[in-house]
């Protein structure tokens, strides 16, 4: 599965709140979650079954300490669009190094946390691994958005 890369910072859909906590089970890592316009969870448990699989196909390759690809010198990014109206877009803060292990932990919760809950809906998030704080955010959408950021 190939993971798309792009040059230009993509933005999130709207900029929204980010009120639901979450901790992941079994890990140090916590989501801070908003939700937008609503969507069918059957895409949302399509996507995340895809990119919990690319994510396992990379930590086999690099282990669970390998950084995710850097797309500049400054931001990794993971993305995935399948082409069926929506998409996954993660990125790492400034000065944060995201790693494959965390990736994981992150999908994982999501999976658990939307899917679970059976929530169908666009989600904004961030989230906080460990002792390296706050370390990334992103957006499940549907389409390709290009117009506000995240807020607090």
């Amino acid at each position: 599965m190939a993971v798309l890369l792009r040059l230009s910072i993509p933005t999130p859909p709207v900029p929204m709140p980010l009120p639901h906590s979450y901790k992941v089970p079994h890990t140090t890592t916590t989501l801070r979650i908003g939700f937008g316009d609503a969507t069918d969870l059957r895409n949302i448990v399509s996507l995340l079954s895809v990119c919990k699989y690319s994510v396992m196909e990379s930590i086999i390759a690099h282990g669970v300490d390998g950084e995710i690809e850097w797309e500049t010198r400054y931001r990794q990014m993971f993305e995935y669009d399948p082409g069926d109206g929506i998409r996954i877009t993660i990125i790492n803060l400034a000065g944060k190094v995201v790693h494959w292990g965390q990736l994981q932990t992150v999908l994982q919760g999501l999976w658990d946390f939307l899917l679970d809950g059976s929530h169908g809906a666009e989600v904004m998030f961030r989230f906080r691994c460990g002792t390296a704080g706050e370390i990334g955010w992103g957006w499940i959408a549907q389409g390709r958005h290009n117009s506000a950021l995240a807020v607090d």
